[in-house]
């Protein structure tokens, strides 16, 4: 990859760079190849016996073969690739809770790493700088072309390996914000320099332009960095809202009061009981319940026409929220199609998730945004320990955490109406989830796809009347990106039962190009595949299926949590 880009990569000593020396970790001599490969025995020994069940979807075979081949290239790494293998590693257990996250270590390793003052996001459409320090203002807001000359996809996809995470959409919230870090740039071959970033971007309105940004210590920049922080509240660097937010604009709602772990405001103009929660933690002067206890009795006195319940940003605290998903449950005014709205993102894993997970499945909620950052039922209550010699914090989860039936295996939960946010939409303050709720209309809602489909299929079993219909009203559905999907793939099973299998492959072929990361349509479409003789293809279908989601077998009926 290196010699294709035309970068030259020369050999770093350990002492070169600063990360893990003796000062800035133990006090002592950095860790030698040796001692790395205990912590590397320490790792792979230890994870399988304070975790649940770690090879829910990976072997154990995998594990000791990736074990084996980087004990046999630590003599040869830097430390700061030896980091980065080992986030990898544990990255390949596939969960949030579980793994070495670069910008949550312990102070005196975190030190002796270093940042690049820009934040990257990752937009419906495409890569863009969210912020930026204030000498490169113009950048603010631009498309990302190539990261330290990498391509900014093929960047991305290489930091997807070191993210911890359940799903895809986990990855789109973590490796944006890691492709900012000097060491994971450099061990991933993505930038040849430690101490200098060069990235090419497109400037609305003018064209290409390059930045060449310097190498600053991680924690000055964690304001910046974190992925759970709002860049627009780091002094010194320049927000792509900043435009849409002078002249004493307000935020808009989803941004508003991001130091506050929940809150609740009446939109009296519109009915609207508006309900932000981004962690579920007790503040000093009210607890979570109190606040769930509070925000019931005050909707019950207003006049309120929708509730909208803000969890894009949760992630996570306590799982404490069934009192308040009962208390909306026993309220028939509210609970009930078209009055209570879920907003769901990347950013709601954890008890967000749980939460998110329970008011699907015990109310009548309508979820609006993009798929969650997590499973339904996924692996949760998160303990850590260090590794011996380089003191590497490693996170793992404690207990399966079952909020949806027992057998639900999905990699996230999808919306009802999908909203994803376009970098324009972010740097004029629009808020697709929010206008989409303020649009929503029970009596103009349109059929089931697949109804509508089956229609027009049903009475001559005429494919090209199926695709026809689907072209005419794809428009309709065109922002229920995820509800269509699940449509799709409801069709095509039907049409696998009417033995109609050579059809089914179509239609769930149009599933994959509706949504390429719904592992529901690849299955599908192996299903068909292989009823119709085609091995090879289906067998294609399978794998990818399996890629996306590796967590097929059956949650075990009797998984309890704390």
């Amino acid at each position: 990859m290196a010699k294709r880009r035309g970068i030259r990569w020369a050999g770093i000593a350990v002492g070169v760079w600063s990360f893990l020396s003796a000062s800035a970790v133990t006090g002592q001599q950095a860790p030698t190849a040796a001692q790395w490969k205990e912590d590397l025995r320490f790792l792979a020994s230890e994870l399988p016996k304070r975790h649940p069940n770690l090879f829910h979807s990976l072997s154990a075979e995998r594990l000791q073969a990736e074990v084996a081949a980087l004990d046999s290239r630590i003599a040869s790494m830097a430390p700061h690739e030896i980091l980065v293998a080992f986030a990898k590693l544990t990255a390949l257990v596939g969960e949030t809770h579980t793994g070495i996250a670069l910008h949550r270590q312990a102070r005196p390793l975190l030190a002796s790493l270093h940042a690049f003052p820009v934040r990257f996001h990752l937009f419906e459409d495409g890569l863009f700088i969210q912020a930026i320090d204030s000498g490169h203002r113009r950048l603010a807001g631009a498309r990302v072309i190539s990261i330290g000359g990498t391509p900014w996809r093929e960047a991305f996809d290489s930091m997807t390996g070191v993210v911890q995470t359940d799903n895809e959409f986990g990855r789109r919230k973590f490796a944006p914000v890691y492709l900012s870090i000097a060491e994971g740039l450099h061990a991933l071959r993505i930038n040849s320099s430690l101490t200098s970033l060069t990235v090419e971007a497109d400037i609305p309105g003018a064209g290409r332009a390059h930045a060449t940004l310097m190498a600053r210590p991680l924690p000055d920049l964690l304001g910046l960095l974190d992925p759970d922080s709002d860049p627009a509240r780091a002094p010194g660097f320049v927000n792509m809202r900043e435009g849409a937010t002078e002249g004493g604009k307000r935020d808009p709602l989803w941004l508003q009061e991001r130091g506050n772990r929940y809150w609740f405001r009446f939109l009296s103009e519109t009915g609207t009981a508006y309900l932000k929660i981004d962690v579920m933690l007790d503040k000093p002067d009210e607890s979570l319940s109190t606040y769930y206890r509070r925000v019931l009795l005050m909707m019950d006195s207003l006049p309120v026409q929708r509730v909208i319940v803000d969890l894009r940003q949760n992630v996570g605290g306590n799982n404490i929220a069934l009192a308040f998903v009962e208390g909306l449950r026993a309220r028939p005014m509210l609970n009930q199609p078209g009055k209570i709205f879920v907003v769901i993102g990347r950013a709601t894993v954890s008890s967000g998730q749980n939460l998110a997970t329970l008011l699907q499945r015990y109310t009548s909620a309508i979820f609006v945004g993009e798929p969650t950052g997590q499973r339904p039922n996924h692996y949760g209550v998160m303990s850590r320990f260090s590794l011996p010699n380089s003191r590497i914090s490693v996170t793992h989860s404690r207990f399966l955490l079952v909020d949806s039936d027992p057998e639900d295996v999905r990699p996230w939960l999808s919306p009802d109406i999908g909203a994803p946010m376009r970098s324009a939409d972010y740097a004029a303050n629009r808020d697709p989830s929010y206008e989409a709720i303020m649009a929503y209309s029970p009596g103009a809602n349109v059929p089931p796809l697949a109804e509508v489909l089956a229609d027009a299929y049903l009475p001559a079993f005429a494919l090209d009347s199926l695709l026809l219909k689907y072209h005419e009203v794809r428009p309709l559905f065109s922002s229920r990106r995820y509800f269509a999907d699940g449509e799709l793939v409801k069709l095509g099973h039907n049409l696998l039962r009417w033995g109609r299998a050579e059809h089914a492959a179509q239609v769930f072929d149009l599933a994959v190009q509706n949504d390429s990361l719904s592992y529901r349509a690849h299955a599908g479409l192996a299903e068909a595949l292989r009823a119709t003789r085609r091995e090879d293809a289906a067998q294609q279908a399978q794998r990818r299926a399996s890629e996306l989601n590796p967590w097929l077998r059956t949650v075990p009926a009797n998984a309890t949590k704390p």
